[in-house]
């Protein structure tokens, strides 16, 4: 399965890289090209754009000749003063005097003329063409063409810088003299000029009215409104527009253009416009029949490709998730990043990085640099091929996650709902928690309507600081306790997983959190202490199950080899009855160790019924002792009692409580020391009987005392004696079952129990 998916991503992926080449080589050689008819068109309107800036260009010398060649000229007569044109060259530089003359005019710029006297009538139309000049001359002195005049090269032919690589020649007159504006080349040469077009009669036409140029057809008047648009707006900023009519100097300008030239030069650079499109003009069809034919068929591919790689989508959809194990959907380790989060990042990166390499694709498209265009049009298509295998992945985890029923747990959306309501709940679970988050919701809710109150008393500033303190302190909060608390949740995880001796030291802001990492710490060392008792509880397991075996396997192997002596030997031999006498020893023992594994079973199963009676305690630890007196001789043990004569009575089985002093003397006969002393002490309060029994052992104590309260566990290691390790325990699970407590100790070799019993 893994392998055929593989394959799906492959040729999905191959099928993008087909469609968007053949995408990108149809717009290229296809959609890309024109009829000669459109490059044509666009030669013609960027020729245009051309004369008209030459013809703009020369309208400036045109009034710079009129008007301000001659410094002496009188510009504006007035009754005192006389403006010349050296004194509108001076003013316009003098930015003081101008401002000064500017006042004036405005003076009378919001001024009814009709109702003016003749007096301020004819001080209004000084103003008037004292700004008209002024504006005027803010047109034409930055020209180059100008500038060459102002510096003293008034000859009758000034040239201009071409344009475009359109060369030109401009006869106009000024008060009878010609002049020319002319290119840097000189157009005269004709025989380095194509395209060449000339002025008749207002007409501006091809002398060769063929192939780009055909029907090339522009009047004059035609840059009128342009050159109008172009002289009034150039010094817009210091005069009102009221002073800035042009339209009768352009239409004298245009009037006094005698010769009117115009041509493109052979020697032209590929980076030029001009040249690119007589280049494309040169290359373009005639028409675009044939080229639809090749438009169809790259459709017809990219379709194909299209249809072929959403089929093996779908497939690829099907497929996901599903397991040929197990049959059933599963999820990936790709599926536990957010999905959502995921999905944006993609989302803005080819919502930023697309457009942007498809600007870059646009600005280069119809220019001569296609090596970058080539470049471009790869990074782009490996961008796609990223961008679609990203969008493959995101819609399979997208469809594992739907299979497997946890798309919202997988979302980052989701984790931050899921926290918010368990940090509700969590809230609501405490009382206290929950009146102090109402009670500082209800302060935000104040604090935030007196904010709105002052920003609508025109207190903006108030306003905008008391909201953001109170989102700062909101958002504090808020970021604090979920801070606190998925710190809480990442102890109780890994406690969860283990380890158990994990600790959350951390001191907490919210009380409730403190408690929580209280009670959560408190679990980890119940666990901890479970743990240790399970483990304890195993060993014993194996310790037990080991002694059963041993003890059960000596007397029962001592048994079966004696039997076998006598079958050997026979009956009449004179160790027969030696054999008999072992037989009949291990025999017992062995009766014993299993009436003792009975009744230790049944005490732990609850299965023995205790006839509860009252009995008097004193009387049986002395019947108890007198019975043990002979063994006790055997070993030299001497019997030191601490007993009152007085009767004590307790509420317990006397038969079954008979088997305690039992077991406790039988486990001081096998284990103490010969020739040493036995103590039985029995002290009473008003509600406890203590009964204790000591003895000095006679193997060294280096063992821990609870130990032998627990089954087959004796201080005889080599288990070597007689015991069977049950004596003590059951001894233990007697006392406990009629409301008792039993404990051992040990000081250096002396060996205590303590018996604590209720009295009636």
């Amino acid at each position: 399965m893994k392998k055929k998916r593989i394959l799906l991503h492959v040729m999905i992926l191959v099928l993008t890289v087909v469609c968007f080449g053949t995408g990108m080589y149809g717009a290229k050689h296809y959609w890309s090209v024109q009829p000669k008819t459109y490059y044509a068109h666009q030669f013609q309107e960027n020729y245009k754009v051309i004369m008209r800036e030459v013809v703009a260009s020369a309208g400036k010398q045109y009034l710079y000749r009129r008007d301000f060649a001659d410094d002496n000229k009188i510009l504006v007569k007035g009754e005192k003063e006389n403006i010349t044109a050296k004194d509108i060259k001076v003013i316009y530089r003098d930015e003081n005097r101008k401002e000064t003359y500017y006042n004036k005019i405005e003076n009378y710029s919001w001024s009814d003329y009709d109702s003016l006297s003749k007096k301020q009538k004819r001080r209004y139309e000084y103003w008037a063409k004292l700004a008209k000049y002024m504006t005027e001359y803010g047109i034409v002195y930055d020209d180059s063409s100008v500038k060459s005049i102002m510096a003293g090269n008034d000859e009758k032919s000034i040239k201009g810088k071409s344009q475009g690589n359109t060369q030109y020649s401009i006869t106009y007159k000024v008060g009878g003299t010609q002049y020319r504006y002319v290119s840097d080349f000189d157009y005269d040469k004709s025989d380095k000029l194509i395209d060449q077009c000339i002025l008749e009669y207002g007409e501006i036409k091809a002398l060769d009215d063929k192939g780009i140029m055909k029907s090339l057809k522009v009047n004059l008047r035609d840059f009128s409104s342009d050159m109008e648009e172009q002289y009034s707006t150039d010094y817009a900023s210091d005069w009102d527009s009221e002073w800035s009519d042009f339209s009768q100097d352009i239409e004298e300008i245009l009037n006094n253009i005698e010769v009117c030239n115009f041509g493109i030069s052979k020697n032209m650079t590929y980076d030029d416009y001009t040249h690119q499109l007589i280049e494309k003009y040169n290359d373009a069809p005639e028409n675009l029949f044939e080229n639809e034919r090749y438009k169809l068929m790259v459709i017809c591919i990219c379709i194909a490709t299209i249809i072929a790689a959403l089929a093996m989508f779908i497939i690829l959809m099907a497929w996901a998730g599903y397991r040929k194990k197990s049959g059933s959907a599963g999820l990936h380790k790709i599926d536990k990043l957010w999905i959502d989060l995921w999905l944006i990042l993609i989302l803005a990166a080819g919502a930023y990085g697309i457009p942007k390499m498809l600007d870059i694709l646009a600005s280069y498209w119809n220019t001569s640099n296609q090596l970058v265009v080539n470049i471009v049009m790869i990074a782009l298509g490996i961008i796609l091929v990223i961008l679609v295998e990203m969008v493959v992945l995101i819609c399979e985890s997208f469809v594992r996650r739907l299979k497997y029923k946890s798309l919202i747990k997988t979302t980052l959306l989701g984790k931050i709902c899921s926290s918010i309501k368990k940090a509700v709940s969590y809230i609501l679970l405490n009382t206290k928690t929950s009146i102090l988050t109402i009670v500082f919701g209800v302060v935000s809710l104040v604090w935030m309507l007196v904010a709105l109150k002052m920003a609508a008393n025109h207190k903006l500033i108030i306003g905008v600081i008391m909201t953001i303190v109170l989102v700062i302190a909101v958002v504090t909060i808020i970021v604090k306790f979920v801070c606190e608390y998925n710190k809480i949740a990442d102890g109780t995880k890994k406690i969860a997983d283990g380890n158990l001796d994990y600790k959350l030291e951390e001191e907490y802001f919210f009380k409730m959190n403190k408690k929580l990492k209280d009670g959560i710490n408190n679990i980890g060392d119940g666990l901890s202490k479970a743990v240790g008792e399970s483990l304890k509880n195993e060993r014993m397991k194996t310790e037990l199950i080991t002694n059963v075996s041993h003890d059960l396997k000596t007397p029962l192997t001592s048994i079966i080899n004696y039997v076998g002596l006598l079958k050997n030997e026979g009956v009449e031999s004179e160790n027969a009855e030696k054999y008999l006498d072992v037989i009949d020893k291990k025999s017992m023992r062995l009766k014993n160790l299993t009436e003792d594994l009975v009744e230790a079973s049944k005490l732990n199963s609850d299965v023995i019924t205790f006839n509860k009676e009252k009995i008097d305690i004193v009387q049986l630890i002395n019947q108890s002792i007198g019975e043990y007196e002979e063994k006790f001789d055997e070993k030299q043990l001497t019997i030191i009692k601490n007993i009152q004569e007085e009767p004590v009575y307790v509420m317990a089985d006397g038969r079954r409580t008979w088997r305690v002093f039992e077991n406790l003397y039988g486990n001081i006969y096998k284990y103490a020391m010969e020739s040493t002393r036995v103590y039985v002490d029995v002290k009473c309060t008003e509600e406890k009987v203590y009964i204790a029994v000591k003895n000095i052992s006679d193997t060294p104590l280096d063992f821990d005392a609870d130990e032998l309260m627990e089954r087959f566990v004796r201080g005889d290691k080599s288990r070597t004696t007689e015991g069977n390790g049950l004596g003590l325990s059951i001894a233990k699970s007697i006392v406990e079952k009629q409301d008792g407590e039993m404990k051992i100790s040990t000081d250096g070799d002396l060996f205590k129990v303590e018996i604590v019993m209720n009295k009636k």
